[in-house]
């Protein structure tokens, strides 16, 4: 289990993170997702132990990280710019891997270079961004670390290739209780792969939770009226978001107790709309403050 406690960080003069607190159990796929320059790529740093945090503290299996050697063999982490030595191809790559990753899997490291098609002795300063990304995902997945931490892990691969990341990522979870957490711009990628998700702003985590639940908290209905309405006929509506086009109106609201106090004002037709995943923490961002002059 991978557990932040009260965590607060700084990078020169700006606040990152205040208190911030999470819990991360094992044989999941965690998705972190925020606004440009929430953290995120530092939170992951921290969770791997490259980052020191400033007060709190970041365990794994209930031992810190930070400068733990021991603790860091269980855990992989990829940046979104992969490190490699210069000069280096993967097979001289994965001599340097099995120096620290005890389970190393030649046999799975072999198999997955046949599926991304990748030439184990050429030169990874030639690859393009996507091949380097590929490079870095058969040497994470091949040393089968107990944790995986991703950084924009579908940055630069094609529809194939992400598919098959998902594929491959579901299958370790299966067959070696391996828990991931990927952070991504495009909430949609982990849509269909995460166990939960969490939205990080403001120096702390705003929205947390398996999907479903996530899902069932928003609530979208459709309003039509037999005349025109004002949008203080809704004051007594703790809603998200409100759009009225004269006699039609479209809602957001949080609380589905207040479904009565839109029945309340007799619509002629009422119909709840299903919302994205990625709908919900747009507007979960801007009741947060970002993008609501946008």
């Amino acid at each position: 289990m991978i557990q932040i406690q009260n965590v607060n960080k700084k990078l020169n003069t700006k606040i990152i993170f205040k208190d911030l607190n999470w819990k991360l159990t094992n044989g999941k796929v965690y998705g972190l997702v925020g606004p440009n320059g929430t953290g995120k790529s530092t939170l992951l740093r921290m969770i791997a132990g490259v980052y020191q945090v400033d007060s709190g503290l970041i365990t794994i299996d209930s031992k810190p990280v930070y400068e733990n050697p021991e603790t860091k063999k269980e855990l992989l982490f990829i940046s979104d710019d992969p490190f490699f030595f210069a000069q280096a191809n993967v097979d001289e790559m994965k001599d340097f891997y099995q120096l620290f990753y005890p389970n190393f899997d030649n046999t799975l490291y072999k198999q997955l270079s046949e599926l991304f098609l990748i030439d184990l002795k050429a030169r990874i300063d030639t690859f393009s961004k996507g091949m380097r990304r590929q490079a870095s995902l058969i040497l994470a997945l091949a040393a089968k670390p107990k944790y995986l931490i991703l950084d924009e892990a579908f940055d630069g691969l094609d529809p194939v290739m992400r598919l098959a990341l998902k594929g491959l990522i579901s299958d370790n979870i299966i067959n070696n209780q391996m828990t991931v957490l990927i952070s991504s711009h495009n909430i949609r990628e982990l849509e269909d792969i995460c166990d939960e998700i969490a939205l990080i702003q403001n120096g702390v985590i705003s929205l947390n939770g398996d999907i479903d639940t996530i899902r069932n908290s928003y609530h979208k209905y459709q309003l039509a009226f037999n005349a025109t309405m004002q949008v203080e006929q809704f004051s007594t509506i703790s809603y998200v978001n409100i759009e009225i086009n004269s006699k039609f109106v479209i809602i957001i609201i949080k609380n589905e107790s207040d479904l009565h106090l839109l029945e309340a004002l007799k619509p002629l037709i009422i119909e709840e709309v299903s919302m994205s995943l990625e709908e919900i923490f747009v507007y979960e961002m801007k009741e947060h403050g970002y993008g609501r002059n946008i």
